[in-house]
């Protein structure tokens, strides 16, 4: 990727044309990855890959549970993307009778989270 691609990206210019590895394990029914793809849809530099990369692009993306062995000079940060409850969590006939009357639940949402890491080497002039 050219120098001046990285500098346009990271100082808000041409955010989209920074190179992004989206790092995920094969996970059939893994409903992150989906929300993932389609959030990432209109980069064109994305490459998807199961593992890491031998030369990773600046930006990596990967689910929260995995930590890649990624050189010292990522920083990550972990971010939520999707809370989701369903009602197979609701525990016994006062739960279900509580959720069809009010559609309220006492049980809290699935949070489902992804790391984002940044190459802070990157050239940021």
């Amino acid at each position: 990727m050219p120098k001046h691609r990285i500098s346009l990206a990271l100082q808000g210019g041409g955010a989209r044309e920074v190179a992004v590895d989206l790092i995920w394990p094969d996970r059939p029914d893994d409903p992150l990855f989906s929300v993932v793809r389609w959030l990432l849809r209109d980069y064109p530099y994305l490459r998807l890959t199961a593992s890491v990369p031998t030369a990773p692009a600046p930006v990596v993306v990967t689910p929260a549970e995995d930590q890649p062995r990624l050189a010292d000079r990522y920083t990550g940060a972990e971010f939520v993307l999707l809370h989701r409850w369903r009602p197979e969590t609701l525990e016994g006939f006062n739960a279900h009778l509580r959720w069809v009357l009010y559609r309220e639940a006492r049980t809290p949402p699935e949070t489902l989270r992804v790391l984002l890491w940044v190459d802070r080497t990157r050239e940021q002039n």
